[in-house]
């Protein structure tokens, strides 16, 4: 299983259960997301926000997936202090949570949905 994500804890976390993990680091063009998605394949997309102001690359982020027809087959979740099921809504992702147990979770359940 891939993943694409930004820099953080929960990167060692999601390596852990068995997912690579593509960490692209922090303050991410939403450009890079896209490149390194069309490069690996990697089904899942990992968003951090710690503050709100990154909510607007996010936003650019999944604007450039379904601009290059990447989105319908990428699962975008989100995630961060600031990160809402509202936020989520506003961005176009998939899912939310603040939790990476159950991060972990819905990317394994997208995962195996799509096999």
């Amino acid at each position: 299983m891939e993943t694409t994500t930004q820099r953080g804890d929960i990167e060692d976390l999601i390596r852990s259960q068995g997912f690579i993990v593509h960490d692209l680091g922090v303050d991410v063009p939403p450009e890079r997301f896209v490149e390194e998605l069309q490069k690996t394949g990697a089904p899942v997309l990992t968003l951090s926000a710690l503050i709100t102001p990154a909510f607007v690359t996010m936003k650019e982020a999944i604007s450039l997936l379904e601009e290059k027809g990447l989105r319908e087959n990428t699962f975008v979740i989100i995630g961060g202090g600031v990160t809402t099921n509202f936020a989520r809504k506003e961005l176009g992702a998939d899912a939310q949570t603040l939790d990476p147990t159950d991060a972990i979770r819905l990317c394994r359940e997208y995962v195996r949905g799509a096999a």
